[in-house]
């Protein structure tokens, strides 16, 4: 499609536009991981590994990679989301 109604369009369906060979501008974006562990000592012998794991804790909107097939109607068009803010916990006991 053209930018304007009156402006020609030099770039058609099926060629390459002006990005640079890096497609720097195609890159997806990592969610950020923020681990918390802590042992508690029950006795001598036996300890307790609290953890938690906290996927994206700020719940930024993290947008997946643009369409990367030349013929597909979606190219270059976001579509989708990544996952949202996530939290898990888990518990071990060593004895």
């Amino acid at each position: 499609m053209c930018a304007g109604s009156n402006a020609a369009c030099t770039v058609f369906s099926g060629q390459f536009g002006n990005v640079g060979r890096t497609l720097s501008m195609a890159r997806a974006r990592s969610i950020s991981t923020w681990p918390l562990t802590r042992r508690f000592a029950v006795s001598e012998r036996w300890k307790l590994d609290l953890r938690a794991d906290f996927f994206n804790i700020m719940n930024h909107a993290n947008w997946n990679a643009p369409g990367a097939n030349i013929t597909s109607g979606t190219f270059g068009e976001i579509t989708s989301f990544g996952s949202p803010r996530l939290i898990q916990m888990a518990l071990k006991l060593y004895f």
